[in-house]
Order: C-alpha cells, then sequence, then structure tokens
C-alpha cells in the first residue's frame, strides 16, 4: 500500500543521521554540504553515463541514479537544517517556484490563435497608489514623522517592498470579473515596471497574489522600458491597458494601440498620439472597448458573441 509523502518524516531521518556530526561552525558546513551537492551530481552524471558517446536509454542504470539523487537531497536537505528550514517552508517554497517557472515558461511560449492583450499591473489590477499613500502614513506615523519628505516615502517604499507589500494590495474594482472576461477572448499579458531584480521576493509575491485573485495571466513581462519589453514579442498585442501617462504615450508613439486607464481628462499637448489612445475610467470601460474592438476585428468571422 503506497504511503503519502512526508517531507516531515524526510527531514527527521536527515536530522537523526546528521547528530553524527553536529555543527560547529556553521560557514564550515554549508561549505561542506553545498561542496557535496555538487561532488554528488557529478557522480549523478557517471552513474547515468551521460558522457559515453551514443548513449542509449537502455544503457541507463536507474537504481544508481537513484541512489546518487538521494545523496544529492540529502545533501540539500542538509543545508536547509543547518538553516533552518522547515519542511513545510520548502513545500511552500517549492510550489511558488514551480509558479515562477510555469509563468516564465509561457512568457517565452505564446500560443497563437486567440489575440493579445497587455496589462499593467499596479493601478489597473491592483490598487497600488491608495494602499501605498496608507502604508506611508502609518510608516511615518510609527516614526513620528509629522510632515513626510521625499526621502521618507523612498524609504518607506523599500520597506513595504522588502516585507512584502505587494502582496497586501487589493484588487481594483472591477478587476477581477473584468480578467475573467478578458481571459475568454484574449491570451493576457502582464506587462509590469515592478523592480523584480532589486528585490528577491516581487516575483513570488505578485505570483501568489494573482493566484489569489485567481487573475493569473499567460505570461508576465517584468521591464521598465515597456517599448522595448512589447517589441521583443513575436506576436504584436491588439491592446495595451496602462495607467501611466509616460507609458501610453510612449506605447502610442509606437503605434501600439493604448486604453488609458483611469483617465478622463484630455492632455492636447501629445498631438497625434491620440489617435492611439482611449480613456477608460473603470473596468467597465475596458470591457466596452475590447469587446467592441473585437467586434469591428472578427465580425465577418463570428469569433465574439454579441
Amino acid at each position: 500500500m503506497e504511503k503519502d509523502l512526508d517531507l516531515r518524516r524526510i527531514w527527521e531521518r536527515q536530522e537523526d543521521n546528521q547528530r553524527h556530526w553536529p555543527i560547529v561552525d556553521l560557514e564550515r558546513a554549508l561549505i561542506e554540504f553545498t561542496n557535496g551537492i555538487f561532488e554528488e551530481g557529478v557522480e549523478l552524471q557517471n552513474a547515468l553515463g551521460l558522457f559515453k558517446q551514443n548513449l542509449k536509454e537502455n544503457d541507463l542504470d536507474v537504481e544508481a541514479a537513484l541512489l546518487q539523487c538521494v545523496d544529492v537531497a540529502k545533501y540539500v536537505i542538509a543545508v536547509c537544517l543547518a538553516l533552518k528550514i522547515t519542511p513545510e517552508q520548502f513545500q511552500e517554497a517549492f510550489f511558488k517556484k514551480s509558479d515562477v517557472v510555469d509563468i516564465r515558461w509561457a512568457s517565452q511560449n505564446i500560443e497563437t490563435g486567440k489575440p493579445i492583450i497587455i496589462l499593467d499591473l499596479d493601478d489597473v489590477l491592483a490598487s497600488y497608489t491608495t494602499e501605498f499613500d496608507r502604508y506611508v502614513l502609518e510608516w511615518c506615523r510609527a516614526r513620528s514623522i509629522s510632515t513626510p519628505m521625499e526621502k521618507d516615502a523612498e524609504s518607506a517604499k523599500k520597506d513595504f517592498r522588502m516585507i512584502g507589500g505587494y502582496s497586501l494590495l487589493k484588487p481594483v474594482p472591477g478587476a477581477v470579473c473584468g480578467f475573467k472576461q478578458l481571459k475568454e477572448w484574449f491570451h493576457i499579458g502582464i506587462l509590469t515596471a515592478r523592480p523584480v531584480g532589486d528585490y528577491s521576493r516581487i516575483y513570488t509575491d505578485t505570483l501568489s497574489w494573482l493566484k489569489k485573485y485567481d487573475m493569473v495571466p499567460d505570461f508576465i513581462l517584468w521591464d521598465r522600458d515597456k517599448v522595448q519589453a512589447l517589441s521583443r514579442l513575436k506576436c504584436a498585442p491588439m491592446l495595451v491597458v496602462d495607467d501611466s501617462k509616460k507609458h501610453v504615450f510612449d506605447l502610442a508613439a509606437m503605434d501600439f494601440n493604448i486604453l488609458w486607464f483611469g483617465q478622463d481628462e484630455y492632455v492636447p499637448s501629445y498631438g497625434n498620439a491620440w489617435d492611439k489612445i482611449a480613456m477608460v475610467r473603470h473596468w467597465s470601460d475596458v470591457i466596452y472597448h475590447t469587446k467592441a474592438l473585437l467586434n469591428e476585428d472578427n465580425k465577418k468571422e463570428g469569433k465574439l458573441n454579441e
């Protein structure tokens, strides 16, 4: 009879093994454990005969490979134990990382068939400005700062990102239902300028938040230069939804069709760029415009129900 996988039992068994060699110097122990991962990885390659010419599946020694996989895993768990990482933490991180891999793969293998729509994240899907402004006030109050300066806001922003503030945001009203509707018509990509390279947890915080509110896109692009990011796509998007004036007019200048979200005030100084821009105030406006665009584009083929 098969037993359910129990990471805690594996952790406890490895911990029992390590009692024979108690850690005296943490740094030295971590060096030995990580070296062990590398050495056992080489042994795994040898067990599989990966460097033989004309290797065939029948030549693979699966039993020997299994034992070497166990050795690699024991060193990995030894590192976790040394760092006091629990099996529950490891399991949670494993599934979060798996979500990251899925999104990354999808971003590089966009399917054809449905058109692509690109959505900004902050203040289009997530209520960033409202929640962050509230956080800044609380941050300053806790430090007895009565009149916040620009440097205070920047310090608060760093703390906000480091503590996982993005995971605490609420959705923009109508975003969850709107996203679900768009998912029926489009491949959805999210293009965000969040500084994912500067803060290690932003990636997983963002994916966890999207999953929590059932707004998982087909792919995510992380780039502060949104024109450059979209120019790398194999298939040009039919529509982009963004709230930033800079990004809206930069993208419109490159001939992308734009919905300027949360905006209803005409800005006359941008001239011909307006040919590619429609202003939308709410998510109901987004659905109205996208449906009209699809009906116009697909009228003859009947791809979109009236």
